[in-house]
């Protein structure tokens, strides 16, 4: 397997630079979690809160919300530590990659060797040295060349590799909370790297969880007590949980748990907490930070509160949840994750979020009968139109429970005019229902129960691919005769039975992803259902790679996610035709889950750092060409990057001329919409001038549909 994957990816490198002028970074939008915010900093009079896939910030000038890459210009969103003053600010995250913003610059370093998984916890900048504690160590970074100058992994004769938790430097000495202990190491001396010249400082049987300095003092403090570096307890209260520290000038902040295991917020005064007072909606504190006389504290549930004009700022229209799995419907995104939010995206609006109270782990989402349905991984159905939940004591229902008394129903589908289902783990797995509620169950002629996941309806033939943890591989079921075919590795008529994702094509070709490769069942071997390996002509594409999930947009390209990063491939030109990764793009992981599109030609990714969408412009096709748009124009070359053409028919050839008639440039399109990259066929960037767009029919006619001014 290795052999093909090199092969594979030597064959990639050259594939951006053909392809990809016609998707641009500008093209990615982010649809991420802005409710899970866990760290809050402030740099240039700007508040930023950071979740783990996402941030926003608040202009304190004007209160005004900014998000993601439009808040802060960095390339890993998933901030999980930063240091500022007023010259730099600097950024951590759990991958373990530093940014240093400064001057409207911007420099990064990555910490994490052969995907090794670096958490950074926490920064301090001295002299021209960058300390980074991470979970691997303390790194000393240099600030002017940005590179790792020593790391520092033993503190201990007792151990080998530390996690180092908070890291500050005060009085000429370093000081570290690792392994629940605190060490500090005098700057005179000369090696940092030998464990002898790092002394710990004794706490008997308390375990400090932070430090902080004050007064020109440094304080280490534990989960009920604060000392002093002689080891003196200046406070104690065994009956709260501290959670974090923090100082202004004038006060020492905590961030603690009450007797009630309530969240609150308090400050001392003479060895006294004072708690501030909150609202009792308030019940989930993150983090929380001093701006002059403002106290501003992250809720899980209020985004961020100013506590002093009790203002909260919470990006609207966004997604409160962390997604494992996205459907579509026409023109409207649904996205799941495990608890009892559903959040959906229609169309060119913003993102809705929706409790559904006790109905949680949803897996699918469908229309039948003008009413929306979900199923879920443990309650059955939900009518969510009429507030209605469908389990096995429902009337006529036919649903099976597991051993554990769930209902797993794991995909849904409106044809035929019913609600096809698929009922995991039962006897009879393949259900329906009609609008008056009959229901029906298929003989899959299967001896045990069956345990399937997905299915996609091609013509009368139902593919339904099963858990691959529970044997795998594909049924597939004809309405019409009853008969059931099934595809595994052991009749070799499957790559693989590990199976991910099935999807047809716009030419009735049934395409597999699985852990072993993708493949595709052209609908001319349907009957003795063999599979071919995609070819471009010199290798097996894919072979030995990890296909995760599929779709096929409106000009019939295949969007294959894997775990290597996102590909699209054209069958009908038999090419990969774009590639995207971490490195050549804003995918945000190469782990890609999931899969979906809508009618205006965005495709939506979905992978282990959160929701993302690509707008490709290639868009549903419509039946006449009354309506087709070309824009912008005038083009203007300084500010534009391509022409775009909209509601065209499923497939339209495109002539471009100039006005003395020299063709520039001819596309054959498939699908309602594309976007040109202002190149000749010779590759050179067109001039200005007025150019002529013309239809071409089958016959040879031509028919001028726009003129378009380049200046």
């Amino acid at each position: 397997m290795l052999i093909y994957r090199i092969f594979f990816f030597i064959i990639l490198s050259n594939l951006k630079v053909l392809s990809q002028s016609y998707i641009s970074d500008k093209d990615w939008q982010y649809h991420l979690n802005l409710s899970d915010i866990n760290h809050l900093a402030s740099f240039n009079n700007t508040i930023y809160c950071f979740g783990s896939l996402g941030l926003f910030s608040v202009d304190l000038y004007n209160n005004s919300i900014n998000r993601n890459q439009d808040a802060l210009d960095i390339s890993d969103l998933s901030v999980s530590s930063t240091y500022s003053d007023s010259t730099y600010f600097i950024l951590g995250t759990s991958s373990g990659n530093i940014e240093i913003l400064f001057s409207d610059k911007k420099k990064t370093l990555s910490l994490s060797e052969n995907k090794s998984h670096i958490k950074i916890n926490s920064i301090f900048l001295h002299e021209e040295n960058l300390y980074v504690a991470t979970s691997s160590g303390l790194f000393n970074i240099s600030l002017e060349q940005l590179f790792i100058k020593e790391k520092y992994m033993r503190f201990s004769e007792n151990e080998e590799k530390s996690v180092v938790n908070d890291i500050t430097v005060f009085n000429n000495k370093i000081y570290i909370i690792s392994s629940n202990k605190v060490y500090f190491f005098d700057l005179i001396n000369k090696n940092p790297m030998d464990f002898n010249f790092w002394s710990e400082i004794n706490f008997n049987d308390d375990t400090p969880i932070g430090l902080y300095v004050w007064n020109n003092k440094i304080f280490f403090y534990s989960n009920n007590s604060i000392y002093d570096v002689n080891q003196e307890v200046i406070f104690s209260n065994l009956d709260i949980k501290i959670k974090n520290l923090k100082v202004s000038n004038t006060n020492i902040y905590m961030h603690y748990l009450n007797n009630d295991n309530k969240d609150m917020i308090g400050y001392l005064d003479n060895k006294t907490l004072n708690s501030i007072a909150i609202s009792d909606k308030i019940n989930n504190i993150t983090d929380f930070i001093i701006i002059g006389n403002n106290l501003w504290l992250s809720d899980q549930n209020f985004g961020l509160l100013n506590l002093k004009d009790n203002i909260s700022f919470t990006p609207s229209n966004s997604i409160n949840s962390n997604f494992n799995e996205i459907n579509s419907i026409d023109n409207t995104i649904y996205g799941f994750s495990n608890s009892n939010i559903f959040s959906y995206k229609e169309g060119a609006s913003g993102w809705e979020n929706v409790d559904l109270g006790s109905f949680s782990n949803i897996t699918s989402v469908e229309v039948f009968n003008n009413k929306l349905f979900f199923s879920s991984m443990k309650g059955g159905l939900f009518n969510y139109t009429d507030n209605k939940v469908i389990d096995n004591l429902s009337e006529n229902s036919l649903l099976q429970t597991l051993s554990n008394g769930d209902i797993y129903v794991g995909d849904l589908e409106s044809k035929y005019n019913k609600l096809w289902m698929l009922n995991y783990g039962a006897t009879n797995s393949l259900l329906s229902f009609d609008k008056e509620g009959n229901w029906l169950n298929y003989n899959l002629n299967y001896d045990q129960n069956i345990y399937p996941k997905k299915f996609e309806f091609l013509g009368n033939d139902i593919w339904i691919s099963l858990d691959k943890n529970k044997g795998g591989g594909i049924l597939v079921y004809n309405i019409l005769n009853g008969e059931t075919n099934p595809l595994n590795i052991n009749n070799n008529k499957s790559i693989s039975n590990s199976i991910n994702d099935i999807k047809s094509d716009n030419y009735g070709n049934m395409w597999v992803a699985s852990d072993e490769g993708l493949v595709y069942y052209p609908s001319s071997n349907f009957d003795d259902y063999s599979y071919i390996i995609p070819n471009d002509g010199n290798t097996y594409l894919f072979r030995g790679i990890k296909i995760t999930s599929l779709e096929v947009d409106f000009a019939n390209n295949i969007w294959i996610g894997s775990n290597n990063g996102l590909f699209v491939f054209n069958n009908k030109k038999n090419k990969l035709i774009y590639q995207f990764d971490e490195n050549n793009s804003p995918l945000l992981s190469d782990s890609i889950s999931s899969i979906e599109s809508n009618e205006f030609g965005e495709i939506f990714v979905l992978s282990k750092l959160g929701l993302q969408s690509i707008k490709t412009s290639v868009l549903k096709p419509q039946q006449n060409l009354n309506q087709v748009k070309i824009y912008p124009n005038p083009l203007k070359l300084d500010i534009h990057d391509r022409l775009y053409f909209s509601d065209l028919n499923s497939e339209s050839m495109i002539k471009i001329t100039s006005l003395s008639g020299e063709v520039i440039n001819e596309f054959t399109i498939e699908g309602g919409g594309f976007s040109w990259n202002l190149l000749s066929s010779r590759g050179k960037k067109i001039e200005s001038g007025i150019f002529l767009i013309f239809i071409v029919s089958e016959n040879g006619n031509e028919d001028l549909i726009g003129k378009i001014l380049v200046i």
